[in-house]
């Protein structure tokens, strides 16, 4: 109870402190953007991946292991703000929220939950809404974890947890090359205690060891030689090995392109209902990096998404295009970036037109989720 005490009280004060700023910083005046599409992930948080010799096993993490720290909460709230100079338009002219216009969904962990809250807080402040408060309440959809193939994408998969597995027997080519050349890296992450450590455990060690050195905590001496320069590698790998085939692709970044390119279409044809022009969900570094590779674009974004990091489908109209939509695919690197980076589909050349962009992704588009893993 206290713990979503202050969260609401947070989130009051953040939205009296954008208020305090002044007038809202929305720049996108003539803008083409008919709708977006936005997957972020969540703040800052405390670790999740710890090992037998971890010297902070005992740490005493505010909120908890695995927890958006108030460092996060601020970074999602500042991306929330700057999201105002390219979609404030998409907002109803009021400022207030309408299911008619916008959908929020998050993956089942807290972290995101409160990411998104944070988010939206900045994105959408009372303003001068008669609301009784200085926050505007806005509803999160949440799935629970093992039926959410989209965001935690935790629901089952056999076919493709066959495959995973075996790759973690049997690795990639590129990954035993960089094992042979590093063994170092694995003799000196023996010291952790682990027994038997593979190219994930390294990747795990980078994770936890990044969030202690941002938050100022001495590393083990066994680490201090191999991070963060030599083991940066294996956590690029530990991600994108996730998608390492067209299926694992295809199961890993397809569904949630299926639900952009579907509510395009029917945005197009003026069939969606409610006619919505905004879709956030709230997400994970692992789920965007599996969007990204799935459509080959994940070295014009980052193998390692930081904290904050939005990917966005936005659906423009565009006066070359007959009877047509565009797409345009932007990166937010992180929480300060103002004016994102476009991102280009080597398979779409721009524009890139709503049709060319399904012609793109067929393969990689879902119809029965339970039959592609062999479920049944």
């Amino acid at each position: 109870m206290f713990y979503f005490t202050f969260l609401f009280v947070l989130c009051c004060t953040l939205a009296e402190f954008h208020m305090a700023l002044g007038a809202s910083i929305d720049k996108t005046d003539g803008s083409t953007i008919q709708a977006i599409f936005s997957m972020f992930r969540h703040g800052d948080r405390s670790p999740i991946y710890f090992w037998p010799n971890d010297p902070y096993l005992n740490y005493k993490w505010p909120g908890g292991f695995g927890s958006l720290s108030d460092k996060g909460v601020g970074q999602l709230y500042n991306l929330g703000r700057n999201l105002k100079h390219r979609y404030g338009h998409l907002l109803p002219v009021d400022g207030r929220y309408s299911q008619d216009n916008m959908l929020v969904k998050s993956s089942y962990s807290e972290r995101c939950i409160m990411s998104g809250l944070s988010l939206l807080a900045g994105f959408m402040p009372p303003n001068s809404n008669p609301l009784p408060i200085k926050w505007q309440p806005i509803p999160i959809t949440t799935i629970p974890q093992y039926d959410d193939e989209l965001l935690s994408q935790y629901r089952p998969c056999k076919k493709y947890d066959k495959l995973y597995e075996d790759l973690l027997v049997n690795a990639p080519a590129d990954l035993m090359k960089l094992e042979q050349e590093n063994e170092d890296v694995f003799k000196l992450a023996e010291q952790s205690g682990r027994k038997n450590i593979k190219y994930t455990d390294i990747g795990e060690f980078y994770d936890t060891l990044k969030i202690y050195k941002d938050n100022g905590l001495n590393l083990p001496e066994w680490a201090k030689e191999i991070f963060p320069e030599k083991m940066r590698p294996f956590a690029e790998r530990t991600y994108s090995v996730y998608t390492e085939t067209p299926y694992m692709k295809k199961v890993k970044g397809g569904a949630f392109i299926t639900e952009v390119y579907k509510k395009m279409v029917s945005k197009q044809a003026k069939t969606l209902s409610p006619e919505r022009k905004m879709f956030l969900y709230a997400s994970h570094d692992s789920t965007i990096i599996g969007i990204l590779n799935a459509l080959d674009i994940l070295d014009q974004a980052a193998r390692l998404p930081d904290y904050a990091a939005m990917l966005v489908f936005e659906l423009h109209t565009n006066k070359a295009l007959e009877n047509d939509l565009e797409v345009k695919i932007v990166y937010y690197s992180n929480s300060a970036i103002v004016e994102p980076k476009e991102l280009h589909l080597p398979s779409c050349s721009s524009p890139c037109s709503l049709t060319k962009f399904g012609e793109a992704v067929n393969d990689l588009l879902i119809d029965d989720y339970d039959k592609l893993c062999e479920n049944v």
